[in-house]
């Protein structure tokens, strides 16, 4: 299995502050934002995570979601990993 180590742009730190700028991730949390910046430029599909008070709650998905479609890009689909092995055949 082939992973990409993700370089940390200038876009990136620029995405990762207007999410936090938005209210999308709270201020306490900017390694948040910023691994929602590199997912979201990347283009990657998913992010797995178990962080429920930022991330993956219900409601927190949707904030980040819009947020980001807002901004212009197409959001990761954001998931635990149960979520995700319950999609598996």
């Amino acid at each position: 299995m082939y992973a990409a180590v993700l370089d940390i742009s200038q876009d990136a730190q620029d995405l990762a502050r207007l999410l936090i700028k938005a209210g999308a991730v709270p201020d306490t949390e900017p390694e948040d934002a910023l691994h929602l910046a590199l997912a979201t430029l990347a283009g990657v599909d998913y992010i797995v995570t178990w962080n429920f008070a930022h991330m993956v709650g219900p409601s927190a998905k949707a904030q980040l979601s819009r947020h980001i479609e807002k901004l212009g890009y197409k959001p990761p689909l954001i998931a635990t990993p149960d979520d995700l092995l319950e999609e598996l055949p």
